[in-house]
């Protein structure tokens, strides 16, 4: 009898929308008592909420990515477009929903540039967040754009009622001396530097080299065409990667103004959000690096890499 008496409660309060004040009345029983039955039913399963996203997943693709390359959670997109500005903005567009549901309070959240996060903060729900700092993970760009990083902590801040720290030199600088002179001996350097230490949240682009962050907003066509020689496939916040998942050592990566790999590899939650066919191998290779923590991805780019990798088996 209680059994039926508590599924009776459970469907009036979610399938009919009767309010607990209107249950008790009606079946002669205290508000509490209608209160911890709602409450119960969501603990035992009796009562599985599913809301109709705006989107759709493919879940069986994510668990095989998940496994495959240890991460935590994978959200694989379905998009009909092969676009890559269509893509970038799907991405975008549920990432940012994504975030809204994790993203707690006293929090110090790292971003990186490019279309798609900078579609992230345009979709981003506003929030009356407390305690979230948003740090800006790379130098600046000289576009005045939404892919900027100046303009993406700028609206991320906004968006979650948050401060911001920006780094207020260039992604790029002349050498290895500017570079260290700029993050150790500046005041503003050496609080980028702190922050990034304190990083819970890291999220960033993911880079092809013939079409990502590595041309031609960071390098030169000279300097483009001597990463690929050296078989660099992309890049994350500027740091070059090969296909077989290893950081070389270059020209760029000594001018880089950037977090450093061994603090971005500390972040508790490293988020890297990419798609688009001509990024899989640069998402291939980031995956084996073990560098991620939560990948969101299209179906079409997470087939090609998880069938290449079958392939290769």
């Amino acid at each position: 009898m209680a059994e039926l008496v508590h599924a009776l409660i459970a469907h009036l309060h979610y399938v009919k929308g009767m309010q607990q004040q209107e249950i008790a009345a009606k079946l002669g029983v205290s508000k509490m008592m209608v209160s911890r039955t709602i409450q119960k039913a969501r603990e035992d399963g009796l009562v599985q909420i599913k809301i109709g996203l705006p989107f759709r997943i493919n879940e069986s693709l994510a668990r095989q990515m998940e496994e495959r390359y240890n991460l935590r959670k994978a959200i694989v997109v379905k998009c009909n477009s092969p676009d890559r500005a269509t893509i970038a903005e799907t991405l975008g567009q549920v990432c940012a929903f994504y975030l809204g549901t994790f993203i707690a309070n006293d929090s110090i959240l790292g971003l990186g540039l490019g279309a798609t996060i900078g579609q992230l903060i345009r979709y981003l729900i506003p929030m009356k967040s407390t305690g979230i700092h948003v740090v800006q993970l790379i130098g600046g760009l000289m576009d005045v754009a939404y892919t900027n990083p100046f303009t993406i902590v700028q609206e991320a801040c906004t968006k979650l009622n948050a401060e911001g720290t920006y780094v207020t030199y260039p992604a790029i600088v002349l050498d290895s001396d500017q570079r260290d002179s700029i993050l150790v001996n500046t005041p503003g350097g050496k609080k980028m530097a702190s922050m990034w230490k304190q990083c819970t949240w890291a999220i960033f682009g993911v880079g092809a080299i013939q079409n990502g962050y590595l041309s031609p907003q960071l390098v030169t066509q000279k300097e483009l065409k001597r990463l690929k020689e050296i078989g660099i496939v992309g890049d994350i916040l500027g740091h070059c990667i090969n296909k077989n998942g290893e950081f070389p050592s270059t020209d760029l990566a000594d001018r880089l103004v950037s977090i450093p790999l061994e603090l971005l590899n500390k972040v508790p939650e490293r988020i890297a959000v990419g798609g688009g066919i001509q990024k899989a191998h640069t998402l291939k290779a980031l995956l084996t690096a073990g560098t991620v923590t939560t990948l969101f991805i299209d179906e079409n780019t997470a087939k090609k890499i998880v069938g290449d990798e079958l392939g290769s088996t």
